[in-house]
């Protein structure tokens, strides 16, 4: 077993109404495993994913990864386990501005070992989501679709174990939708699990699972 969500919860207090945006959800993820989780907005899609990579605090329950219960880990080690075994693809734009292209996917490779080169491994990840000639570009001159590409080349610097992907086809053409999904195939295949949340009908299938939430709850719909 990877991951096993255990009782995971976020409820929201407002002066007015309570808000449970992720309801006592419990999930296994053994190695391997390639997941879509499709839903509506608003289902609690967004906010799981963000909990389970420890960027959230859960109101209750528990993310257990690869053993480690997260959240009882402090910010120091949490970062690092985010950071150096776990690739994040996060919804939206998530690229830092002042840093050109080559140096926000290299940025969790520093992060995590220090020191070292992998200049050549960024170059290699950027050319397969299909950025060449990143040199001494800044994230201001992509599209939209671009800069989803080098999120996930970001995401995948670290060779890490568990892959979370939420939207990352959303900006991207039916073409290019394809070509990053046949890249997780190849990426799943060589040993990374991956989590992608999609609304893509042509990413869907790409998976050995597919699951829905709604109302902060997740059922499974179909396992291979």
């Amino acid at each position: 077993m990877l991951l096993a969500l255990r009782g995971l919860e976020k409820i929201y207090e407002g002066k007015i109404r309570r808000t449970i945006a992720v309801d006592k959800v419990d999930l296994d993820v053994e190695k391997g495993d390639f997941l879509s989780i499709i839903g509506r907005s608003g289902s609690g899609k967004s906010t799981m994913m963000n909990m389970l990579v420890g960027i959230l605090h859960p109101t209750g329950g528990k993310v257990v990864f690869d053993g480690i219960d997260l959240w009882n880990l402090n910010d120091t080690s949490l970062s690092k386990i985010r950071s150096g075994r776990m690739g994040y693809v996060p919804q939206g734009y998530s690229l830092l501005p002042h840093l050109t292209v080559l140096d926000n996917v290299l940025l969790p490779y520093f992060f995590f070992f220090g020191k070292g080169n992998v200049t050549g491994r960024a170059m290699e990840l950027l050319e397969q989501v299909g950025i060449f000639k990143p040199s001494g570009r800044y994230p201001a001159e992509l599209s939209g679709g671009e800069t989803s590409r080098v999120a996930i080349a970001r995401a995948l610097v670290n060779s890490p174990s568990l892959l979370v992907a939420d939207e990352p086809t959303g900006d991207l053409d039916k073409d290019t939708t394809r070509e990053i999904m046949t890249l997780f195939q190849q990426i799943n295949r060589q040993g990374t699990t991956i989590i992608m949340v999609t609304h893509e009908p042509d990413a869907v299938d790409y998976g050995n699972r597919i699951l829905k939430m709604e109302g902060g709850r997740i059922a499974e719909l179909r396992k291979a």
